[in-house]
C-alpha cells in the first residue's frame, strides 16, 4: 500500500508545475548540508522542484524539509550515518589534530564515505524512484573524498554541477586560476636556473594546495618540465596508476588492466554491476557503462559552485560556468532562547564565541586547558560549544554549551569576537555579522580561510596544536580593540550582505541556462599544462622535438 501511495505521489511530481527537476547529492555532514539547503531554497522560492539525498540513518531532517527540499532515503543496513556519528566525530578529532598535514583528513573521512555509497548505489528502489522522477539536472558535492557520489547521477544518465568549497582547478579545463595575491606569496613558486618548477611543501599552506589542487602529484615535490610533460604520460599518486598514455582533454584511454587504488579496480572498459568493484564491495545497480572512474566523471560537469567569493577570497578569473556562491548560507540571526539571550545581554563587556565545529568539539585535555588559561584573562565573558568538561576548571566568565545556535549568536550585538577553526560557513557568518577572528585551523581549506583572514584584516591566524595561553588572550583583546579590524568587518560586512542580495537571481539564471541550452558555450575547450595555465614558459629538455599542437595551447 505504501509503495503505491509513493508511486502515486511521484507521478504527481513529474506531472505538477513547470519548474525544472533537481536533484543534491551532499556529503551527510552538518556544515556542508548548510549550503545544500541554502542552495535547493532558492530554487525552489524561484518555482523548481528540490529532492535531496540522504540516508535512513540520518536523523536531522526536519529543518531540511521545513525549506521545501524532498527527502530521498538510501537505505542504510545498519540504520546508521557512519558522518554524523558521535564515535566519527571523536576520531575525526583526534586524527586531524594528530597530523599536521592538512590534506590528511581525506584519509580520515574515506572510509565513512565509502560505506555511505555502499548503500546509495544498491538501493535499487531508490534508483527506480530517482529515474521516474526525470531529473532536469544534479548537483553534487564535489569532494575529493566523496567522487563515488558522481556514479549516481552518471547511472540516471542526467547531467550534473559540482558544488565545492576547496576546488580542484585542473578539472575545470582552465576555468578558474587560483586568487592571484595569495598563491603568488605564499605558495611560493619559484624558478629555478634549471627550469624546474619547485614548491615549497614545508608551508602547510602549501602542501595543501600541492596535494588538493595540484592533486595528480601528490605528495611530494614535483619538478617540470623533466618529470611532467602534458598531455603525454604522466604519474598520479594517490589516484591512479595507468599502464599506458593518458591523454587530456576528452579522450581518455585506460588500456589493458587500470589500477585505481581508493577507488576500485576496473579491467578494461567495465560494465556495472558485472565487473565494477567499489571500496566496500559493492556492485552498482542497472546496465550502466562506464569507461571513466569518478575522478573523471567530474570533468563531466556543465557547472560549478564554489563556497568563496570576493569579501573573504582574492580575485581570480573563471569561465561562466563558475558560479561563486560564498555566503548563500548566511541569514539575519533569529531571537535566542530565553535563559541564552538573558546571559548574552547581562554581559556587559562583551561575549567572545567560541567553537570549532562538531567534528573538532572533541579536543586533547591539554589544548582544552590552554584554551581555559588564555579565557581566564579575558575581560570578556566567553560562550564556548564543547562536548566535554570532565577534568576542567571552568573561570566564572565562561559558560559552556554543547550545541551552539553559531549565526544567532554571532549576530547577537553583544558578540565581540570569535574564536574557530575557521570553517567556511563560520568564516561567512562572522563576516556577514561584522565580528573578528581568530582562526585557529587544523585541516583542509582551514589553513587557506585562516591565511584570507590575515591578509583581509578580518582578524588574526594561530597555531591551534602550539598556541600559547597569553598570545590568544592578547590577540582576542587585539581584534576586539584595535580599529582596523574593526573598520575591516564593517567594510566586508557590508559587501558581503550587498552581494548577498543578488546572489539568489544569479544561481537561478545559470542554472536555468544549463538545462535548457547545455553549457557547453560556457566552458573552455583545452586543458592546459602547468606551465601554460600560469604562462611561465618553461624551457622544454629538447627544443628541436617540442610538439607545436602543445605550445600553441
Amino acid at each position: 500500500m505504501h509503495s503505491v501511495a509513493r508511486f502515486l505521489l511521484l507521478c504527481m511530481m513529474v506531472s505538477s508545475g513547470t519548474g525544472f527537476r533537481i536533484l543534491l547529492l551532499p556529503v551527510p555532514l552538518q556544515n556542508h548540508l548548510d549550503y545544500f539547503v541554502s542552495l535547493g531554497k532558492t530554487l525552489i522560492d524561484a518555482g523548481h522542484q528540490v529532492h535531496i539525498i540522504l540516508s535512513s540513518g540520518y536523523r536531522e531532517v526536519n529543518y531540511i524539509e521545513e525549506q521545501g527540499l524532498h527527502v530521498m532515503r538510501y537505505f542504510a543496513l545498519d540504520e546508521t550515518c557512519h558522518l554524523s556519528t558521535e564515535s566519527f566525530y571523536r576520531q575525526a578529532s583526534s586524527s586531524a589534530l594528530a597530523h599536521p598535514d592538512p590534506g590528511f583528513w581525506t584519509e580520515i573521512v574515506e572510509p565513512f564515505m565509502a560505506t555511505e555509497c555502499k548503500y546509495l548505489l544498491v538501493d535499487e528502489f531508490l534508483r527506480q524512484e530517482a529515474e521516474m522522477l526525470q531529473f532536469h539536472l544534479a548537483v553534487v558535492h564535489g569532494l575529493r573524498y566523496a567522487r563515488c557520489l558522481f556514479l549516481f547521477p552518471a547511472i540516471l544518465g542526467i547531467p550534473f554541477a559540482t558544488m565545492v568549497t576547496f576546488p580542484y582547478r585542473w578539472m575545470l579545463n582552465v576555468s578558474s586560476l587560483y586568487p592571484y595575491t595569495v598563491f603568488g606569496e605564499r605558495i611560493n613558486i619559484r624558478l629555478q636556473h634549471t627550469g624546474a618548477l619547485v614548491y615549497n611543501t614545508s608551508d602547510p599552506l602549501a602542501s595543501m594546495y600541492h596535494d588538493q589542487y595540484i592533486d595528480y602529484t601528490a605528495p611530494g615535490d614535483y619538478t617540470a618540465p623533466g618529470d611532467y610533460t602534458a598531455p603525454g604520460d604522466y604519474t598520479a599518486p594517490g589516484d591512479y596508476t595507468a599502464p599506458g598514455d593518458y591523454t587530456a582533454p576528452g579522450d581518455y584511454t585506460a588500456p589493458g588492466d587500470y589500477t585505481a587504488p581508493g577507488d576500485y579496480t576496473a579491467p578494461g572498459d567495465y560494465t556495472a554491476p558485472g565487473d565494477y568493484t567499489a571500496p566496500g564491495d559493492y556492485t552498482a545497480p542497472g546496465d550502466y557503462t562506464a569507461q571513466r572512474d569518478p575522478t573523471f566523471l567530474i570533468y563531466q560537469s556543465v557547472m560549478w559552485f564554489y563556497n568563496s567569493d570576493f569579501p573573504v577570497d582574492n580575485p581570480k578569473s573563471s569561465m561562466q560556468h563558475v558560479i561563486n556562491i560564498g555566503g548563500i548560507s548566511v541569514k539575519p540571526a533569529e531571537p535566542l532562547d530565553e535563559e541564552l539571550m538573558k546571559w548574552m545581554n547581562e554581559s556587559l563587556t562583551g561575549v567572545v564565541v567560541v567553537s570549532s565545529g562538531q567534528i573538532l568539539s572533541h579536543i586533547p585535555l591539554d589544548l582544552a586547558r590552554n584554551m581555559i588559561s588564555a579565557f581566564a584573562l579575558l575581560p570578556f565573558n566567553v560562550l564556548w560549544q564543547k562536548t566535554c568538561t570532565a577534568n576542567l576548571t571552568l573561570p566564572e566568565n565562561v559558560k559552556v554549551v554543547s550545541w551552539l545556535p553559531r549565526n544567532d549568536v554571532l549576530g547577537h550585538w553583544n558578540t565581540v569576537a570569535y574564536v574557530s577553526h575557521c570553517g567556511n560557513n563560520g568564516q561567512f557568518e562572522a563576516l556577514y555579522h561584522g565580528v573578528p577572528v581568530i582562526c585557529l585551523p587544523v585541516y583542509d581549506d582551514q589553513f587557506y580561510n585562516g591565511l584570507q583572514v590575515e591578509y583581509k584584516g578580518l582578524g588574526i591566524t594561530m597555531n591551534f596544536r602550539t598556541f600559547k595561553p597569553e598570545d590568544l588572550t592578547k590577540n582576542i583583546i587585539r581584534i576586539v580593540t584595535e580599529p582596523s579590524f574593526l573598520e575591516n568587518v564593517r567594510k566586508g560586512s557590508m559587501m558581503l550582505k550587498s552581494h548577498r542580495e543578488e546572489l539568489d537571481e544569479v544561481i537561478v539564471t545559470w542554472v536555468e541556462h544549463v538545462i535548457e541550452h547545455g553549457a557547453e558555450d560556457l566552458k573552455a575547450q583545452v586543458r592546459m599544462a602547468i606551465d601554460a595555465f600560469y604562462s611561465l614558459g618553461l624551457p622544454t629538455e629538447d627544443p628541436e622535438t617540442e610538439d607545436p599542437d602543445l605550445t600553441s595551447q
